[in-house]
Protein backbone atom coordinates (compact mmCIF):
# COMPACT_ATOMS: atom_id res chain seq x y z
CA UNK A 1 0.00 0.00 0.00
CA UNK A 2 0.89 3.68 -0.40
CA UNK A 3 1.09 5.48 2.50
CA UNK A 4 -0.21 8.82 2.96
CA UNK A 5 2.25 11.89 3.49
CA UNK A 6 3.15 12.70 7.07
CA UNK A 7 3.85 15.67 8.17
CA UNK A 8 4.91 17.34 11.09
CA UNK A 9 6.63 14.29 13.05
CA UNK A 10 8.48 15.36 15.82
CA UNK A 11 12.18 14.14 15.69
CA UNK A 12 15.72 15.10 17.06
CA UNK A 13 17.93 14.99 14.24
CA UNK A 14 21.66 16.21 13.68
CA UNK A 15 22.31 17.80 10.18
CA UNK A 16 26.06 18.11 10.20
CA UNK A 17 29.06 15.93 11.71
CA UNK A 18 29.99 18.03 15.14
CA UNK A 19 26.29 19.84 15.15
CA UNK A 20 24.24 19.49 18.29
CA UNK A 21 21.02 17.48 17.60
CA UNK A 22 17.53 19.57 17.42
CA UNK A 23 13.85 18.78 17.49
CA UNK A 24 12.70 19.68 14.38
CA UNK A 25 9.84 18.73 11.82
CA UNK A 26 10.21 16.19 9.16
CA UNK A 27 8.11 14.40 6.62
CA UNK A 28 7.38 10.95 5.47
CA UNK A 29 6.14 10.73 1.82
CA UNK A 30 6.59 7.31 1.66
CA UNK A 31 5.96 3.96 3.05
CA UNK A 32 8.36 1.12 1.11
CA UNK A 33 8.05 -2.59 0.73
CA UNK A 34 8.49 -4.32 3.47
CA UNK A 35 8.14 -1.00 5.82
CA UNK A 36 5.92 -0.37 8.75
CA UNK A 37 4.89 3.16 9.96
CA UNK A 38 4.85 2.86 14.04
CA UNK A 39 3.89 5.08 16.34
CA UNK A 40 5.93 5.69 18.83
CA UNK A 41 5.39 4.80 22.68
CA UNK A 42 8.97 4.91 24.19
CA UNK A 43 12.72 4.68 23.52
CA UNK A 44 15.27 4.29 25.88
CA UNK A 45 18.86 7.14 25.74
CA UNK A 46 21.73 4.36 25.31
CA UNK A 47 25.44 5.30 25.30
CA UNK A 48 25.97 4.76 22.18
CA UNK A 49 23.23 7.12 21.46
CA UNK A 50 25.26 9.93 22.76
CA UNK A 51 28.41 8.20 21.13
CA UNK A 52 26.55 8.53 17.99
CA UNK A 53 25.52 12.31 18.70
CA UNK A 54 29.21 12.97 19.58
CA UNK A 55 30.25 11.33 15.94
CA UNK A 56 31.92 8.36 16.96
CA UNK A 57 29.70 5.25 16.34
CA UNK A 58 29.52 3.71 13.18
CA UNK A 59 27.13 5.70 10.86
CA UNK A 60 27.14 8.98 12.46
CA UNK A 61 28.93 10.33 9.41
CA UNK A 62 25.80 9.83 7.77
CA UNK A 63 23.65 12.72 8.12
CA UNK A 64 20.92 14.09 8.33
CA UNK A 65 19.55 11.09 10.74
CA UNK A 66 17.41 10.78 13.17
CA UNK A 67 18.80 10.04 16.68
CA UNK A 68 18.34 6.35 18.25
CA UNK A 69 18.44 2.62 17.41
CA UNK A 70 15.49 0.98 19.69
CA UNK A 71 12.18 1.57 20.83
CA UNK A 72 8.49 0.55 21.46
CA UNK A 73 4.88 1.65 19.49
CA UNK A 74 2.08 0.47 17.22
CA UNK A 75 1.55 0.11 14.11
CA UNK A 76 -0.41 2.70 12.27
CA UNK A 77 0.37 1.66 8.75
CA UNK A 78 1.62 -1.30 6.85
CA UNK A 79 3.28 -1.45 3.20
CA UNK A 80 3.14 -4.20 0.76
CA UNK A 81 5.56 -7.33 0.91
CA UNK A 82 6.11 -7.79 4.51
CA UNK A 83 8.92 -10.12 5.62
CA UNK A 84 7.44 -10.83 9.19
CA UNK A 85 3.60 -10.74 9.18
CA UNK A 86 2.14 -7.46 10.98
CA UNK A 87 -0.89 -5.47 11.29
CA UNK A 88 -2.44 -2.27 12.18
CA UNK A 89 -2.49 -1.96 15.69
CA UNK A 90 -0.49 -4.34 16.50
CA UNK A 91 1.55 -3.82 20.04
CA UNK A 92 5.49 -3.78 18.43
CA UNK A 93 9.09 -3.08 19.70
CA UNK A 94 12.23 -2.51 16.85
CA UNK A 95 15.97 -2.02 16.58
CA UNK A 96 16.47 0.55 13.79
CA UNK A 97 17.93 3.63 13.25
CA UNK A 98 15.36 6.67 13.71
CA UNK A 99 13.78 5.89 17.11
CA UNK A 100 13.95 9.57 18.95
CA UNK A 101 10.69 10.98 17.27
CA UNK A 102 6.95 10.58 17.75
CA UNK A 103 7.04 8.27 14.59
CA UNK A 104 9.00 5.95 12.77
CA UNK A 105 9.54 3.62 9.69
CA UNK A 106 10.96 0.38 10.14
CA UNK A 107 11.79 -2.53 7.61
CA UNK A 108 9.78 -5.44 9.02
CA UNK A 109 12.71 -7.56 9.55
CA UNK A 110 13.51 -5.73 12.92
CA UNK A 111 10.00 -5.15 14.19
CA UNK A 112 9.03 -7.19 17.03
CA UNK A 113 5.46 -8.14 17.97
CA UNK A 114 4.76 -7.63 21.86
CA UNK A 115 2.96 -10.26 24.13
CA UNK A 116 -0.11 -8.46 25.66
CA UNK A 117 1.47 -8.50 29.31
CA UNK A 118 5.10 -6.65 28.25
CA UNK A 119 4.59 -2.94 29.14
CA UNK A 120 5.91 -0.60 26.28
CA UNK A 121 8.31 0.92 28.80
CA UNK A 122 9.74 -2.67 29.15
CA UNK A 123 9.47 -3.55 25.47
CA UNK A 124 11.38 -0.31 24.81
CA UNK A 125 14.35 -1.91 25.92
CA UNK A 126 13.90 -5.25 25.49
CA UNK A 127 16.56 -5.56 22.11
CA UNK A 128 20.12 -3.90 22.46
CA UNK A 129 21.12 -4.75 25.81
CA UNK A 130 19.25 -7.94 26.18
CA UNK A 131 20.67 -9.17 23.11
CA UNK A 132 24.02 -8.34 24.09
CA UNK A 133 23.57 -10.83 27.15
CA UNK A 134 22.27 -13.07 25.14
CA UNK A 135 25.58 -12.83 22.90
CA UNK A 136 27.41 -13.30 26.00
CA UNK A 137 25.60 -16.43 27.03
CA UNK A 138 26.41 -17.50 23.64
CA UNK A 139 29.84 -16.88 23.71
CA UNK A 140 30.67 -18.75 27.16
CA UNK A 141 28.58 -21.81 26.38
CA UNK A 142 29.83 -22.16 23.21
CA UNK A 143 33.95 -21.77 24.03
CA UNK A 144 32.62 -24.30 27.31
CA UNK A 145 33.51 -21.73 29.97
CA UNK A 146 32.32 -22.38 33.64
CA UNK A 147 33.53 -18.82 35.27
CA UNK A 148 33.67 -15.46 33.88
CA UNK A 149 34.86 -12.18 34.69
CA UNK A 150 32.90 -8.25 34.11
CA UNK A 151 34.11 -5.18 34.70
CA UNK A 152 30.91 -3.37 35.34
CA UNK A 153 28.64 -5.24 37.80
CA UNK A 154 26.37 -1.70 38.20
CA UNK A 155 25.71 -1.10 34.59
CA UNK A 156 22.74 -2.16 33.44
CA UNK A 157 23.94 -5.09 31.43
CA UNK A 158 26.10 -6.09 34.21
CA UNK A 159 22.90 -6.43 36.39
CA UNK A 160 21.41 -8.39 33.49
CA UNK A 161 23.88 -10.46 33.34
CA UNK A 162 23.85 -11.56 37.33
CA UNK A 163 20.28 -12.38 36.72
CA UNK A 164 20.93 -14.15 33.43
CA UNK A 165 24.20 -16.47 34.51
CA UNK A 166 22.00 -17.64 38.03
CA UNK A 167 19.92 -19.42 35.82
CA UNK A 168 23.16 -21.06 34.24
CA UNK A 169 25.61 -23.67 35.80
CA UNK A 170 28.03 -20.17 35.02
CA UNK A 171 30.12 -18.41 38.20
CA UNK A 172 30.06 -14.69 37.23
CA UNK A 173 33.22 -12.87 39.25
CA UNK A 174 31.60 -9.21 39.46
CA UNK A 175 33.61 -5.95 39.03
CA UNK A 176 32.40 -2.77 40.93
CA UNK A 177 33.41 0.70 41.06
CA UNK A 178 32.74 1.60 44.14
CA UNK A 179 31.07 1.12 47.84
CA UNK A 180 27.39 2.77 46.15
CA UNK A 181 28.01 0.61 43.07
CA UNK A 182 28.29 -2.57 45.20
CA UNK A 183 25.10 -1.82 47.02
CA UNK A 184 23.55 -1.20 43.56
CA UNK A 185 24.31 -5.10 43.13
CA UNK A 186 23.62 -6.07 46.43
CA UNK A 187 19.64 -6.74 46.31
CA UNK A 188 21.07 -9.24 42.96
CA UNK A 189 22.74 -11.44 45.77
CA UNK A 190 25.87 -11.80 43.60
CA UNK A 191 28.03 -14.83 44.70
CA UNK A 192 31.54 -12.88 43.77
CA UNK A 193 32.04 -9.21 43.82
CA UNK A 194 35.46 -7.52 43.69
CA UNK A 195 35.73 -3.10 44.61
CA UNK A 196 38.17 -2.11 42.90
CA UNK A 197 38.17 0.74 45.37
CA UNK A 198 40.21 -1.77 47.79
CA UNK A 199 44.54 -1.20 47.67
CA UNK A 200 44.27 -4.81 46.82
CA UNK A 201 41.34 -5.49 44.16
CA UNK A 202 43.60 -7.19 41.05
CA UNK A 203 45.59 -9.83 43.71
CA UNK A 204 41.50 -10.79 44.77
CA UNK A 205 41.25 -11.25 41.03
CA UNK A 206 44.35 -13.42 40.31
CA UNK A 207 43.24 -15.29 43.30
CA UNK A 208 39.22 -15.63 42.41
CA UNK A 209 40.04 -16.28 38.56
CA UNK A 210 42.40 -19.04 39.00
CA UNK A 211 40.23 -21.03 41.99
CA UNK A 212 37.17 -20.78 39.39
CA UNK A 213 39.36 -21.31 36.20
CA UNK A 214 37.49 -17.96 34.97
CA UNK A 215 39.19 -17.13 31.32
CA UNK A 216 36.61 -15.30 29.70
CA UNK A 217 36.21 -11.90 30.76
CA UNK A 218 33.36 -9.04 29.53
CA UNK A 219 34.96 -5.51 29.52
CA UNK A 220 33.22 -2.07 28.89
CA UNK A 221 35.24 0.17 31.27
CA UNK A 222 38.69 -0.31 29.33
CA UNK A 223 41.62 1.72 30.14
CA UNK A 224 43.34 1.18 33.63
CA UNK A 225 41.05 -1.41 34.84
CA UNK A 226 40.45 -3.37 32.02
CA UNK A 227 44.13 -3.22 31.15
CA UNK A 228 44.80 -4.41 34.86
CA UNK A 229 42.38 -6.98 34.37
CA UNK A 230 43.72 -8.49 31.32
CA UNK A 231 47.15 -8.21 32.79
CA UNK A 232 46.24 -10.70 35.96
CA UNK A 233 43.78 -12.89 34.83
CA UNK A 234 45.31 -16.66 34.12
CA UNK A 235 46.98 -18.08 31.28
CA UNK A 236 44.51 -18.63 27.87
CA UNK A 237 41.88 -15.89 28.95
CA UNK A 238 40.12 -14.25 26.24
CA UNK A 239 38.72 -10.34 27.08
CA UNK A 240 35.97 -9.22 25.01
CA UNK A 241 35.65 -5.56 24.82
CA UNK A 242 32.50 -4.27 24.18
CA UNK A 243 32.59 -0.66 25.53
CA UNK A 244 34.44 2.54 26.81
CA UNK A 245 33.66 3.88 30.18
CA UNK A 246 36.49 5.38 30.90
CA UNK A 247 37.39 6.77 27.69
CA UNK A 248 40.85 5.15 27.67
CA UNK A 249 42.40 2.54 25.96
CA UNK A 250 43.17 -0.69 27.30
CA UNK A 251 46.89 -1.64 27.20
CA UNK A 252 48.62 -5.42 26.43
CA UNK A 253 52.18 -6.17 26.89
CA UNK A 254 54.04 -8.39 25.09
CA UNK A 255 54.25 -11.25 27.70
CA UNK A 256 50.47 -11.55 27.98
CA UNK A 257 50.51 -12.35 24.41
CA UNK A 258 53.87 -14.11 23.54
CA UNK A 259 54.08 -16.08 26.92
CA UNK A 260 50.39 -16.30 28.42
CA UNK A 261 48.54 -16.61 25.12
CA UNK A 262 45.84 -13.91 26.03
CA UNK A 263 43.77 -12.81 23.34
CA UNK A 264 41.27 -9.86 22.86
CA UNK A 265 38.60 -9.34 21.16
CA UNK A 266 35.44 -6.79 20.32
CA UNK A 267 32.39 -7.50 21.02
CA UNK A 268 29.45 -5.39 18.87
CA UNK A 269 26.14 -6.73 19.38
CA UNK A 270 24.72 -5.22 16.00
CA UNK A 271 26.38 -7.81 13.56
CA UNK A 272 25.24 -10.83 15.69
CA UNK A 273 21.50 -9.21 15.58
CA UNK A 274 22.27 -9.01 11.76
CA UNK A 275 23.64 -12.50 11.29
CA UNK A 276 20.58 -14.07 13.42
CA UNK A 277 18.54 -13.62 10.34
CA UNK A 278 14.68 -12.38 10.01
CA UNK A 279 13.70 -16.18 11.95
CA UNK A 280 16.41 -15.85 14.45
CA UNK A 281 15.85 -12.58 15.42
CA UNK A 282 12.47 -13.08 16.22
CA UNK A 283 12.92 -16.88 17.94
CA UNK A 284 15.25 -14.74 19.62
CA UNK A 285 13.02 -11.66 21.05
CA UNK A 286 10.60 -14.23 21.96
CA UNK A 287 12.43 -15.99 24.12
CA UNK A 288 13.82 -12.20 26.20
CA UNK A 289 9.81 -11.01 26.11
CA UNK A 290 9.64 -14.22 28.37
CA UNK A 291 12.64 -12.90 30.37
CA UNK A 292 11.27 -9.59 30.94
CA UNK A 293 9.51 -10.25 33.92
CA UNK A 294 12.33 -11.47 35.73
CA UNK A 295 16.45 -11.76 34.27
CA UNK A 296 16.59 -9.58 31.49
CA UNK A 297 14.13 -6.77 33.25
CA UNK A 298 15.86 -2.93 32.60
CA UNK A 299 15.42 -0.83 35.77
CA UNK A 300 13.98 2.57 34.54
CA UNK A 301 15.44 5.65 36.69
CA UNK A 302 13.98 8.67 35.02
CA UNK A 303 11.67 9.35 32.45
CA UNK A 304 11.89 12.56 30.18
CA UNK A 305 9.10 14.18 27.17
CA UNK A 306 10.70 14.23 23.71
CA UNK A 307 10.77 17.67 24.25
CA UNK A 308 13.18 17.72 27.16
CA UNK A 309 15.60 14.99 25.44
CA UNK A 310 18.28 17.85 25.81
CA UNK A 311 18.01 17.67 29.84
CA UNK A 312 17.61 13.86 29.42
CA UNK A 313 20.94 14.36 28.04
CA UNK A 314 22.37 16.76 30.27
CA UNK A 315 20.95 14.62 33.18
CA UNK A 316 22.94 11.42 31.48
CA UNK A 317 25.95 13.00 31.18
CA UNK A 318 25.85 14.72 34.75
CA UNK A 319 24.65 11.00 36.32
CA UNK A 320 27.20 8.60 34.59
CA UNK A 321 27.68 6.69 37.73
CA UNK A 322 24.08 5.55 37.39
CA UNK A 323 23.51 2.63 35.39
CA UNK A 324 19.60 2.23 35.26
CA UNK A 325 17.70 3.83 32.12
CA UNK A 326 16.69 6.65 30.99
CA UNK A 327 13.74 7.06 28.56
CA UNK A 328 11.75 9.26 26.75
CA UNK A 329 7.98 9.32 26.18
CA UNK A 330 6.95 9.94 22.79
CA UNK A 331 3.68 10.21 22.58
CA UNK A 332 3.08 12.82 24.84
Amino acid sequence: MTMSMKSNIKAVQIEQIDAKPFLKNITIDELKKNHVLIKMKFTPINPFDRMFIDGYYPGSEKVPRVVGLEGSGVIEEVGDDLKVPLKVGDRVCFFYPGAWANYAVVPSDYVFKLPQEVKFEDAALAIINPFTVELMVKLIKDAGHKAVVHTAASSSIGKLLIKRLRHEDIKLINLVRDKDALKEIEPLNPEFVINIEDKDWFNDLRKTARQLDAKLVFDCVAGDVGSKVFDVMPYGTTLFNFGSLSCAPVIITPRNLIFEDKKIRGMWVEPWIEMLGVEGRQNMAKQIFNRLKDELKTEIEKVFSLQEFDKALDFLDKNKQHHDKILLRLDA
